[in-house]
């Protein structure tokens, strides 16, 4: 029925040209596992991912530029292929498209129904302290709206993957999250400093992730947006389990040493795919 969630499963491909600050064009593949962007205008990247499939946001953040921007965007949803061409200037749509087909056929939606259509399409899980972060503790209202229980099942699979690291293990103790570190007592999350205060909160975050996995409206992609400022062992183990255990797609901003494809923003494909009217936009 119109009007129920698309589910996001994988983004493929990213073109844009004169997006904030960025002129040019510039174009990404991505892989289905972990790709981890390198260079100059990596948290924009995520923000065009992200507010992709919130139009109006994504047009109220660009509306200072007075050029014309193009964004394209190769993704698959509830199992369908999908291409989107979106050019706009300033707050002005000049003109939307879908293609959405399965590789031999495929119907084309555009203008309002499109952006109606991408306003379905349930947004990457984006992690990270950011206005366009899903969750971030302890900060968010989203905190305060978890169940009890919810936090216990969060704090049971955060405390398995902490080991042998600085923090030894977090617990609930009246309605506040405390956290156990070695060699230095407890601290209530709040009062802990930043680096840890932090790591604790991207870990929670992706639990939140995990034990939402089998409700009906989750996402299978994650913009990890340069979280643990501190090392990055847990998190790559995390991501590794994460991806072999859920299928999940991550786009990261981090340095991550383990298997992965790097996406050199600053070296970016030429587009190919910039057209109106069938000829390619100069």
């Amino acid at each position: 029925m119109w009007g129920e969630a698309i589910h996001l499963e994988r983004i493929n491909a990213l073109a844009y040209r004169n997006f904030r600050y960025i002129s040019g064009q510039k174009q990404f593949k991505f892989n289905n596992k972990i790709n981890q962007l390198l260079g100059t205008g990596r948290t924009t990247i995520l923000d065009i991912l992200t507010l992709v499939f919130e139009p109006k946001e994504l047009i109220d953040s660009n509306q200072d530029s007075q050029t014309r921007t193009v964004i394209e965007m190769d993704f698959t949803a509830d199992d369908k292929n999908h291409v989107l061409y979106w050019a706009f200037q300033g707050s002005e749509n000049l003109q939307v498209r879908i293609s959405i087909g399965d590789g031999a056929k495929y119907e084309t939606i555009t203008d309002q129904e499109a952006l109606e259509y991408l306003n379905r399409v349930v947004k990457p899980h984006r992690i990270g302290e950011g206005p366009y972060s899903k969750l971030y503790f302890p900060s968010t209202k989203e905190f305060e709206m978890i169940s009890h229980k919810k936090m216990e099942r969060m704090l049971i699979l955060a405390n398995s993957w902490l080991k042998q690291g600085f923090i030894e293990y977090l617990f609930l103790k009246d309605g506040k999250i405390n956290v156990v570190l070695h060699a230095h007592g407890t601290f209530i999350l709040k009062e802990c400093n930043e680096p840890e205060r932090v790591k604790v909160s991207d870990l929670l975050a992706l639990a939140s992730l995990v034990d939402e996995m089998d409700s009906g409206d989750i996402t299978r992609v994650v913009l990890l947006d340069d979280i643990f400022p501190v090392p990055y062992i847990e998190l790559q183990n995390i991501i590794n389990l994460l991806y072999q255990k859920h299928q999940i797609q991550f786009i990261t901003t981090i340095r991550f040493n383990g298997p992965s494809k790097v996406v050199n923003i600053d070296v970016p494909m030429i587009p190919n795919q910039y057209r109106q009217n069938g000829e390619k936009i100069q």
